[in-house]
């Protein structure tokens, strides 16, 4: 699961910074590409990184990287930084956090409970 956190995230730095040959006016849609490839980045980076703090340091460190390229795109030619992509991109955050702790919880539904049975059942056998 690294390696596919790590060759997401280096797709979407090369597509935010590559010099587009697409005029702007075209680009309406490109506002649904910024939610799905945030969204997908921040649902693969905590499928990737362990720790107590992740719900919050991952959505945290993709938005600030979503800021980041979005500033870089106004020095790039035939690029144009947008508000508009910055709210798309924290949408796709937002999104990605909230499919993740959903998928996280059915994987903990399904494994965890086998565990605490195994427990019920070693006090059961204490006297």
């Amino acid at each position: 699961m690294t390696l596919l956190a790590i060759l997401s995230l280096t797709t979407l730095c090369f597509l935010y910074l590559n010099p587009s040959t697409t005029p702007g006016s075209e680009l309406n849609q490109d506002k649904g590409y910024h939610a799905i490839a945030f969204g997908w980045v921040t649902f693969v980076l905590n499928a990737s990184v362990t720790g107590r703090n992740r719900r919050l340091l991952i959505p945290v460190v993709v938005m600030i990287l979503g800021l980041c390229l979005e500033g870089l795109q106004s020095i790039i030619p035939g690029r144009l930084a947008s508000w508009a992509d910055v709210l798309a991109n924290v949408i796709g955050v937002m999104l990605g956090q909230y499919l993740w702790s959903r998928f996280y919880l059915v994987i903990e539904a399904n494994v965890i409970p086998g565990k605490s049975r195994q427990n019920e059942s070693d006090n059961k056998r204490k006297p």
